[in-house]
């Protein structure tokens, strides 16, 4: 008996350390509630790109992958395209949890790999660009930053993630000066919230 709760008070101590994973923080908090609404509602449309864009890859699960993130309920992803010579793309994720605490685990998790400015594909660091200072206005937790990639052209990336209560949000675009531009990528990022805001009845303001 001592033995078991010396293990247990080990396991609060390290749980101490990482509060966000460790399940004994959230035993007694509400799983997610049970929504009204299809995972695939979250996404965006091409309405909200520039007009040279079109939907490359229509709504489906992500593939599993080395590195992908499996620990999820259900998950959606949209890919689309610009109508240009360069390979201008641009991707929508999204992941729902369990829970809310779920959510908030994976996109600790996450910020290290996803804004990995240590990558050989980086040729710049990630950070927030002057251009477009973004904060989203209605999740929880939320970043947004932008570098040079080195994987084929080099070319800028903007990559925004944020997490709105079990859900786990994900854009990133290619940039360029005659098919997305910051204000088309300002656009973008706030029609992204906006349906958060309108599927989990929040308030963007």
């Amino acid at each position: 008996m001592k033995r078991a709760w010396f293990l247990l008070g080990l396991l609060s101590l390290a749980c101490l350390c990482s509060p966000g994973s460790c399940f004994l923080f959230h035993i007694f908090e509400d799983p997610a509630p049970e929504r009204l609404f299809e995972i695939e509602e979250l996404l965006i449309g091409v309405s909200a790109f520039p007009a040279d864009w079109r939907v490359a890859s229509p709504a489906a699960p992500e593939p599993h992958y080395d590195g992908a993130i499996t620990t999820q309920r259900e998950d959606i992803q949209i890919g689309f395209k610009a109508n240009s010579p360069a390979l201008l793309v641009a991707g929508h994720r999204v992941y729902r949890f369990g829970a809310s605490w779920k959510a908030a685990a994976a996109y600790s998790e996450q910020l290290p790999v996803q804004f990995n400015s240590n990558s050989v594909a980086s040729l710049t660091p990630w950070e927030s660009p002057e251009e477009l200072p973004f904060e989203s206005a209605v999740a929880d937790q939320f970043h947004f930053a932008c570098h040079v990639d080195a994987i084929g052209t080099p070319a800028t990336v903007c990559l925004a993630m944020g997490q709105y209560q079990e859900y786990l949000v994900l854009f990133h675009t290619i940039m360029d000066t005659d098919y997305m531009t910051f204000a088309d990528l300002e656009r973008i990022l706030v029609a992204v919230d906006e349906r958060m805001a309108l599927y989990l009845g929040k308030d963007t303001h």
